[in-house]
Parts: C-alpha cells; sequence; structure tokens
C-alpha cells in the first residue's frame, strides 16, 4: 500500500532498515536457533567485535581494507549462509569455489600488519561458520586445511604483488 511504502521510506530516511514483521519474526527464530547450536560447538559470536573494518598500510600492496564477520583473540569467525542442506562435503566444495583460503590469507595479512596486541604469527583461528538460512537452521563450524592456508597466503602474496606493480 501506499501508506507501507511511505513508512518504509521514512525508515530508510533515517539510515534504518526496514524489515516486514513475518520476516523479522522469522529471523529472531532463526537467530536464536543458531545460537542455540553454536553452543553445541562450545562457540559463541560476540556482537561487539562484529563486522569489525580492518584497515592496513600493507608492506607491499599498501593501503588494504577488509571487513572480519567477528573476531576475538586469536579467533575469527567468517559467517557463511546457505540454502543447501550443510555437510562436510559441501562445506569443502563452497570452501574451494569460493576460494575461502584466500579470505582467510588476506583477514590474517592484516591483522599481522596492525599486530591488533593479538600476537597471532600463526596462530590465527579462523572458522567458516555455514549456517543453513531455512530451519531447521543447521550450523557447522570448519577450519581450513594447512594444504589449504599454505594456497591461500601463496596466492595473497601474489595478488599484493601485482597490486603493487600496477
Amino acid at each position: 500500500t501506499n501508506a507501507a511504502k511511505e513508512a518504509r521510506d521514512n525508515i530508510t530516511a533515517k539510515g534504518k532498515t526496514p524489515i516486514l514483521v513475518g520476516q523479522l519474526e522469522a529471523a529472531e527464530d532463526a537467530a536464536k536457533s543458531i545460537r542455540s547450536r553454536l553452543a553445541d560447538f562450545g562457540m559463541t559470536l560476540d556482537g561487539a567485535n562484529a563486522e569489525a573494518v580492518v584497515i592496513w598500510d600493507d608492506p607491499v600492496a599498501g593501503l588494504c581494507r577488509s571487513m572480519v564477520d567477528s573476531i576475538s583473540n586469536p579467533t575469527v569467525v567468517d559467517l557463511k549462509t546457505t540454502s543447501v542442506a550443510l555437510s562436510l562435503e559441501t562445506a569443502a566444495r563452497q570452501c574451494s569455489q569460493l576460494a575461502y583460503e584466500f579470505q582467510f590469507a588476506f583477514y590474517e595479512r592484516g591483522l599481522q600488519c596492525l599486530d591488533m596486541e593479538m600476537n597471532l604469527v600463526d596462530d590465527l583461528d579462523y572458522i567458516i561458520l555455514f549456517v543453513e538460512i531455512n530451519p531447521p537452521y543447521a550450523v557447522l563450524p570448519v577450519r581450513l586445511p594447512n594444504a589449504a592456508k599454505a594456497k591461500g597466503r601463496a596466492d595473497v602474496a601474489r595478488a599484493c604483488e601485482i597490486w603493487a606493480s600496477c
């Protein structure tokens, strides 16, 4: 209706995101379910450190930026939603197809450049947290194998060199 469109526009003008009541209730149900499933893995997500912007002056590439979904010393959690039924096989396939090892290595490089008093050297714990967007909202935390991390580091180093040469 025109009234709904006007309400949406007013909310947007205030810098907020409008959402329909039914969608909000569904999102709240999903969040509650996901939080309870995280506890099964001994995990929590700290909202205070969510979507942390990391900006650094890379010694090779210059000014770089990333946004980390959740960070708490020395763990980075990268939230990935999926409509596909979760299994180790589907998670591994998605990690490979979407080159999550590159994202890990880029985050690691930035945090190491900043140091952030985290003493990260080789201790960064990087968890890709897959979450189904449909009930029952399965949760699957995945850690990359060392070979994937090494590939990511090599790819990021090469990308930084290419960027610098441009």
